[in-house]
């Protein structure tokens, strides 16, 4: 079986190795960026769940996730925020999300 595999993005690259670091241990394939087009759309590769760091980038995202929605039908999309879990519910049900949770401490 193929290991899953997961691009993680955001702005935050120290967080986001933190993630990556972290679902790597549990044999998790995953590549970090912090650009989401340049990385999501690269022919050779596959994704199983696109990972986004919320944190500063929701207007962008509001932009650019009905574009990803629309090449990538099939492509899971969740959100990871430090915001409080009202913030969370919000945030991914306005950005179409597939699910959203706190970052890792």
């Amino acid at each position: 079986m193929k290991p899953l595999r997961v691009l993680v993005c955001g702005g935050d690259s120290l967080a986001l190795q933190k993630v990556a670091h972290s679902l790597s241990d549990e044999g998790v394939r995953v590549e970090t960026s912090p650009r989401i087009i340049d990385r999501l759309c690269r022919s050779d590769q596959e994704w199983a769940l696109l990972l986004i760091d919320l944190n500063a980038l929701t207007s962008y995202l509001r932009g650019v996730l009905p574009a990803i929605r629309l090449q990538f039908p099939n492509l899971n999309i969740l959100g990871i925020t430090d915001g409080s879990p009202p913030d969370i519910g919000f945030l991914a049900c306005d950005l179409q999300l597939d699910g959203c949770m706190l970052s890792l401490p």
